[in-house]
């Protein structure tokens, strides 16, 4: 009797582990299966394209992040979130017009964007446009004080505005026909 007892508690419990063992790797196929971005994603699933888009920015593919994107813009066309991501992208590629024109684009959608003011005003930064991220970097402070990067900016972006114009005024007294100008400063 105990033997037969035994024999049963042995094939339940073996019954049972078989059991456990094919529910846990039919979960882990359907998790891995989420990761599996080898497979081109089905162009109406905006959630899909979304993860996607997270995934291949996260593993440096930024040109295939932007495609993802790309169509998840052509079923949501109005949601500036997209445009920003998209923009972040470009500027890993340093295509810095283009993401310019996505963070104007996202600033277009949603006026109070502050983070694409910040963003735009850093690119402008580098591309030497001191007016501009000036404008965007105040803009950006106006709308979260909470952003404290932004004064350091501004002011390096304030610091080269003032070296223009010293620079401006020096090349206008070089070329200023009165007496008393000095014309040696501006070399």
């Amino acid at each position: 009797m105990e033997i037969i007892l035994i024999q049963i508690f042995a094939t339940v419990f073996f019954v049972g582990g078989v059991f456990l063992l094919i529910f846990w790797m039919i979960r882990r196929k359907k998790f891995l299966k989420q990761f599996s971005f080898n497979k081109r994603p089905h162009i109406d699933d905006f959630e899909e394209l979304l993860s996607s888009s997270f995934y291949k920015s996260y593993s440096k593919d930024f040109i295939g992040a932007i495609e993802d994107i790309n169509r998840a813009l052509k079923l949501k066309p109005h949601m500036e979130r997209l445009y920003f991501q998209r923009a972040k992208l470009k500027e890993e590629l340093k295509d810095y017009e283009a993401a310019k024109a996505d963070y104007t684009k996202a600033i277009l959608l949603k006026s109070n964007y502050d983070v694409a003011y910040l963003n735009r005003g850093l690119i402008k930064l580098k591309q030497q446009d001191y007016l501009g991220a000036k404008k965007d970097l105040i803009k950006a402070q106006q709308l979260n004080k909470n952003l404290n990067e932004v004064g350091l900016f501004r002011r390096e972006a304030e610091i080269h505005i003032t070296k223009l114009n010293e620079q401006q005024k020096d090349i206008i007294d070089l070329f200023d026909d009165s007496g008393n100008s000095q014309k040696g400063n501006a070399i």
